[in-house]
């Protein structure tokens, strides 16, 4: 088996749960189209039967993701759009700009990443007595290189971070704002009704999940104790039926 096509698909696998987690829908598709033809890559060298079971049922589940993913975005962009109606679009063009500079600069790392893999191997393949302070010097540029791209990939995740947390909190601020339960259910039922057709239904969704989350949490009511009936003393009852008939 050819563990640099594994390697790589196991990268590419981290890379798309990196993109998933902050909604970067098409750069983790790409991520794991490039699982999947790494994986494919690798069953083609594989020896062992268990372990061409094995990479064929990744490759099934890479792509099985690739189809969740490309839902995952539609659902995502009817929400964004309905909530981009509220937010207004500079705030959407701001995020889209930021994260395109993101791609951009990852690309340009990779690039360079590359083409320093490919002057390192052709340095050490040259026959000249001058490529071995070359050689180092590109060496040196390669570790740079990797410290810089484990740098960028923490500061991306980190202003992601950033941006979720004040989505957040706006959207916290806007729940304090907003009237509490005990003005009347026509006016919820009102509120529900002005929104657009695509943010109804997130609404619904989310309410359905919080309704799923409380029937989680309820746990088992405990064994009570049988009640205890009271004592009649059906005698007195019954004389006081006679005598009132005897009267």
């Amino acid at each position: 088996m050819d563990n640099s096509a594994l390697n790589t698909a196991h990268r590419y696998a981290r890379r798309a749960e990196a993109h998933f987690r902050y909604k970067r829908f098409d750069e983790a598709i790409e991520c794991h189209k490039q699982v999947a033809e790494q994986l494919h890559n690798a069953i083609r060298l594989a020896t062992v039967d268990k372990s061409v079971v094995s990479l064929q049922l990744q490759r099934e589940y890479h792509t099985k993701q690739i189809e969740f993913l490309t839902m995952r975005k539609v659902q995502f962009e009817k929400y964004r759009k309905a909530i981009e109606q509220e937010k207004g679009a500079e705030f959407w063009e701001q995020k889209e700009k930021t994260r395109s500079l993101q791609t951009e600069l990852f690309r340009a790392i990779e690039n360079s990443d590359s083409l320093l893999a490919g002057l390192l191997a052709k340095a050490q393949h040259s026959g000249d007595q001058r490529p071995e302070n070359l050689t180092e010097t590109l060496k040196e540029l390669q570790s740079l290189s990797k410290q810089i791209h484990i740098m960028s990939h923490s500061l991306a995740e980190q202003l992601d971070g950033c941006i979720i947390d004040a989505d957040v909190l706006r959207e916290k601020i806007r729940a304090e704002m907003v009237p509490k339960e005990d003005d009347s259910d026509d006016k919820e039922v009102s509120s529900v009704k002005s929104m657009s057709p695509e943010k109804q239904e997130y609404k619904a969704a989310e309410s359905l999940d919080n309704i799923l989350q409380d029937l989680n949490d309820i746990q088992e009511l405990p064994n009570l104790p049988p009640l205890q009936l009271p004592n009649f003393d059906y005698a007195t009852f019954s004389d006081s039926g006679t005598t009132t008939k005897s009267n």
